[in-house]
C-alpha cells in the first residue's frame, strides 16, 4: 500500500508534465555573398562610416545630408517631432515592463500593522474556551476580545523551470525590438525632411526656370508689338506670345502654392509653426563613397532597424514558447509570515509570548485544464513560426531594396546627365531662334516652340534630379540609417 501511494503521487505530477510535440521552425538566416550592383565582396573602410564595437559599417547621415539648412532641419525633427517623442515614450514603458517583471521571481514582502475586535457567543466552544481560560490570572478577559498584531508576509514562486526569467528575457527583447523600431521611425522622419528639403529645391529651381522663360518671352513680345507696328507679323503673334506669357505666369502662382504646402509639411516635420524656408540652391547630385558600394549584405542588414526588430521579436517568441512549456510542470509556491499578536498594545512587546508565525510551501501542478495549457503552448508555438517567416522575409525584403536602391542611383544619375546635356543644347536653341526672330529670319512659332521645349526639359531636369536624391534617400534607409 506505501509504495502504491508513492507511485500515485509520482504518476499525479508527472503524467500532466508530458509536453505535446509541436514542430518548429528553424530561423533561416541565410543571405546573398554580395549584392549584383557591387563591384566587390571586400569590405572597405571610408572616412564616411563609423563603427561600433562590434565593428560593422553604419552610413551616417552626412554621407547623404550635407547641405547644412537640411541638417538644421533634420535636428529640428529629432529633438522636436511629437510623432517620435511619443515613440521614445513608448520605449521608457517597456522598459517599465521589464523591471515589473524581473521583479516578479524574487520574494514578495508585504509589512501590515493591524487592530480589531471579535465577540464570541457564550454558547459556542470558543465563547466557553474565553470563559474559562483567563490570559491575565485574576483579570476576566475583555468582551469583546480586542487583537492587535504587526508582522511581515514573505511571498515567493519558486522559479522552478525557469518561466519568470523567461518571461523578463521576452520582455527584454521586446524592449529592444521597441528600441530598433524607434530607429527606424526616426530614419523614415530624417528621410520624409529629405525629401520635403529637395522638393522644396526643386519648386525653386523651376520658379527660377519660369521666371527666366517669362523675361524671355516678354522681351519677344515687345519685338512682336514691334514688327506688327512695322507691318511685318499680325495680331494672331501678338496674341500667342501674349498667352504663352500669361500661361507661364499662372504656372508660376500654382508652383508658389505648391511651395507653401511643402514648407508646412516640413514645420510640421521639424514640430514648429509655418514660415518661409529659404532652401534654393544650385541642383547637385552628390556622391556615395565606395564603401557604401562595397558592403556585403550581411553587414549592412545587421543595422537595418526593420530587420533588427524582426530578429528580436523572434527571440522573444523562443522565450514565449518557454513561458508556455513551463505551464504544464508543477509550480512551487512558499508563503511565511511572523509577527507579534496581543490583545493590548503593551503586551505586544512581551516576547515570545506573543510571537505569532507560519510557513507553508504548496506544489501545483495542473490537471483538469490541461487543454487549456495545451492551447496555449501550440499558440505560442504558432506564434514563434509567424515571427520566424516575418524575420525571413524581412531580410529577403531588404536585401531587394537595397540592390535595387544601387542600381537606381546608377540608372537615375545616367538620365541626369543626359538630360543635362539635353537642356544645354535646347538653351542656345532659344538663344539663336530669339536672334533669328529678331532679325526677322524666324518665324515666331519657332521661337514659341523652341522657348516651350527649353523649358520642358528643364523642369524634367529638375524632375530626374529630384529622383536622383529620392534614390539616395531610399539607399540611406535600405542601408539601415543612421
Amino acid at each position: 500500500m506505501k509504495h502504491f501511494t508513492i507511485l500515485a503521487v509520482v504518476l499525479l505530477f508527472i503524467l500532466p508534465s508530458c509536453v505535446p510535440s509541436v514542430p518548429r521552425r528553424t530561423v533561416d538566416q541565410r543571405v546573398p555573398a554580395s549584392f549584383r550592383h557591387s563591384e566587390t565582396d571586400t569590405l572597405l573602410l571610408s572616412d564616411s562610416l563609423r563603427f561600433d564595437d562590434t565593428l560593422h559599417v553604419v552610413p551616417t547621415r552626412k554621407v547623404f545630408f550635407a547641405d547644412s539648412v537640411l541638417t538644421g532641419l533634420i535636428d529640428s525633427v529629432v529633438h522636436n517631432n511629437r510623432s517620435f517623442l511619443a515613440a521614445q515614450v513608448e520605449n521608457d514603458i517597456a522598459q517599465f515592463e521589464i523591471d515589473r517583471l524581473r521583479g516578479e521571481y524574487l520574494p514578495f514582502v508585504d509589512a501590515s500593522l493591524g487592530s480589531g475586535a471579535r465577540l464570541s457567543s457564550q454558547k459556542t466552544i470558543e465563547g466557553a474556551v474565553e470563559e474559562s481560560v483567563h490570559i491575565l490570572e485574576g483579570h476576566d478577559n475583555p468582551r469583546p476580545m480586542p487583537d492587535f498584531s504587526v508582522g511581515a508576509r514573505v511571498r515567493w514562486e519558486v522559479d522552478l523551470w525557469g518561466k519568470l526569467h523567461a518571461a523578463a528575457d521576452a520582455a527584454e527583447f521586446r524592449y529592444e525590438s521597441t528600441q530598433e523600431t524607434i530607429r527606424l521611425l526616426r530614419t523614415q522622419l530624417i528621410a520624409e525632411t529629405a525629401g520635403s528639403f529637395y522638393e522644396l529645391s526643386a519648386l525653386d529651381e523651376v520658379l527660377g526656370a519660369v521666371d527666366t522663360n517669362i523675361a524671355v518671352l516678354k522681351r519677344a513680345l515687345r519685338i512682336v508689338h514691334q514688327q506688327k507696328e512695322a507691318a511685318k507679323v499680325s495680331e494672331l503673334a501678338v496674341q500667342r506670345f501674349e498667352a504663352e506669357v500669361l500661361s507661364n505666369e499662372a504656372h508660376r502662382y500654382e508652383l508658389l502654392r505648391r511651395r507653401r504646402d511643402v514648407e508646412n509639411r516640413l514645420r510640421v516635420l521639424t514640430g514648429g509653426f509655418p514660415e518661409l524656408i529659404h532652401v534654393h540652391k544650385p541642383l547637385q547630385t552628390p556622391d556615395i563613397p565606395d564603401s557604401l558600394w562595397k558592403a556585403t549584405p550581411r553587414s549592412i542588414l545587421e543595422h537595418r532597424p526593420d530587420v533588427q526588430s524582426a530578429f528580436r521579436r523572434v527571440l522573444a517568441a523562443e522565450k514565449d514558447v518557454e513561458v508556455a512549456r513551463a505551464q504544464f510542470y508543477p509550480s512551487l509556491g512558499v508563503t511565511a509570515g511572523f509577527g507579534l499578536s496581543s490583545f493590548s498594545i503593551s503586551q505586544l512587546v512581551s516576547v515570545p509570548s506573543t510571537l505569532m508565525g507560519n510557513v507553508v510551501g504548496d506544489l501545483v501542478t495542473p490537471l483538469v485544464n490541461r487543454a487549456s495549457i495545451e492551447a496555449t503552448y501550440r499558440s505560442a508555438c504558432s506564434r514563434h513560426t509567424q515571427t520566424t517567416l516575418e524575420y525571413e522575409q524581412s531580410l529577403r525584403e531588404a536585401c531587394a531594396e537595397i540592390d535595387g536602391y544601387m542600381a537606381r542611383i546608377r540608372f537615375v544619375d545616367s538620365a541626369y546627365a543626359r538630360t543635362y546635356q539635353q537642356v544645354l543644347a535646347l538653351q542656345r536653341s532659344v538663344d539663336i531662334a530669339t536672334n533669328l526672330f529678331a532679325s526677322a529670319r524666324a518665324d515666331y512659332m519657332e521661337v514659341l516652340l523652341t522657348q516651350r521645349d527649353a523649358l520642358l526639359s528643364r523642369i524634367e531636369l529638375v524632375e530626374t534630379w529630384v529622383e536622383a536624391m529620392r534614390a539616395r534617400i531610399g539607399y540611406y534607409k535600405a542601408l539601415g540609417g543612421g
